[in-house]
């Protein structure tokens, strides 16, 4: 029966990443399945030594769940305790994923894999829906680059965030780049269509990820590649061609203009956020007691539509400091940091990258309270951990 779980929890949790990207109650339904598949699998394994390794290994995975259970415990009244929900993969998928010896390496790239083929899913299903409607509103194909399908109206068909699935196709990017087994023909077409794809999300932040991508890899001196800067190029290339030539101004305003940047609410909602800090400096407000004061310093601020849409800071270390105050922000800043220097101090270029563009990306978006970027982060944070049980130093080509 152990083969049939091992085979069973690995094509859930294949599943689970590639809807990651995707249709949010489904990718929930697989990785509640993983969860209770791989719970089936550890009883049988009946080795109580994997947990002692796991307790040093995975705290800055588990360590988001605890700040949660502290901030359940610190909000009035026991139905606090239902907002623990969203964070229970935090603690799970650490325990499950980190002590087992069956995700090995050729199993962590297919992993990979999943991502890359659930984001060409997703951008696609967005890119056909987009289609079907300038040809069933017998709309001009000018209309393609209107607000009407960019932003949030494009990804509203998949379920989806634009900020969060830019993260994702970024990093589906990097791994394009970073697998010669791939017909090259296939990179260049995927990764120019991923590039496409994150013009039409209108997310700054999404093009702020493509552009530390661009970044990092010339750090990383791979001017001595010829094929990944020459794909990189066509990339840029394609896209100001593109956005000089077929982009609305709508586009062009959202994406480039000073006046929108400067002219940007969230920075009031930072505000906002830090004047919720002074109230309560060192625990913060807890998981239920944020939103009724956030909502009330909204309306004193004239904030009207940030609390009509009970928005979040939409900063990460912001958010923690609102809701676990100092303490929170710390745990957040320490774990971050711990994850990001132990890829790079193994000279793991793929964990390096995704802990460093989730970070980037938690300096305009809250992450870890929505539920892809909590799960997203439990399952690669979980990944990456699992193989300093095996290995000492890695180099993940």
């Amino acid at each position: 029966m152990r083969p049939y779980l091992i085979y069973t929890k690995e094509f859930l949790l294949l599943a689970s990443v590639a809807t990651l990207p995707m249709f949010l109650k489904l990718n929930n339904i697989l990785l509640g399945l993983f969860v209770f598949v791989s719970l089936i699998h550890l009883i049988y394994q009946k080795n109580s030594s994997k947990f002692r390794r796991l307790v040093l290994l995975g705290w800055p995975i588990y360590s988001f769940f605890i700040l949660a259970l502290i901030g359940a415990f610190y909000s009035p009244g026991w139905d606090s305790f239902k907002y623990l929900e969203r964070y229970i993969s935090l603690l799970l998928l650490p325990i499950l994923i980190i002590p087992d010896n069956t995700l090995s390496d050729r199993r962590i790239k297919s992993i990979k894999t999943a991502l890359v083929v659930g984001c060409m899913i997703t951008l696609s299903l967005c890119y056909v829906n987009v289609i079907w409607e300038i040809y069933t509103n017998k709309e001009p194909i000018s209309y393609f680059f209107r607000w009407r399908h960019l932003g949030h109206q494009f990804t509203e068909i998949a379920d989806t965030h634009p900020t969060y699935l830019g993260l994702f196709l970024v990093i589906s990017q990097f791994l394009i780049l970073r697998t010669p087994k791939i017909a090259v023909g296939l990179r260049i077409g995927l990764f120019l269509f991923f590039t496409a794809g994150l013009f039409q999300l209108a997310s700054r932040m999404a093009l702020i990820l493509f552009i530390a991508l661009f970044l990092g890899l010339i750090v990383h001196r791979l001017r001595k590649r010829k094929l990944p800067m020459l794909v990189l190029a066509a990339g840029l290339t394609f896209c100001a061609v593109t956005y000089i030539n077929y982009g609305s101004e709508y586009l062009k305003n959202r994406l480039f203009s000073k006046e929108s940047f400067l002219n940007d609410k969230r920075f009031k909602r930072w505000e906002v956020s830090y004047e919720l800090f002074k109230e309560k400096p060192l625990f913060g407000h807890g998981l239920k007691e944020i939103e009724s004061v956030r909502y009330n310093k909204y309306m004193e601020f004239g904030y009207t539509d940030a609390a009509r849409d009970n928005l979040n800071a939409h900063n990460q270390f912001l958010e923690y400091l609102v809701r676990n105050g100092a303490i929170g922000a710390f745990v957040y800043v320490m774990a971050m940091a711990y994850l990001l220097l132990k890829a790079i101090h193994r000279q793991d270029l793929f964990f390096s990258f995704v802990f460093g563009l989730f970070i980037i990306a938690g300096l305009t978006e809250s992450l870890m309270v929505r539920i892809v970027g909590i799960e997203f982060l439990a399952i690669f944070g979980s990944l990456f951990l699992s193989k300093s049980t095996t290995h000492s130093a890695i180099r993940v080509e």
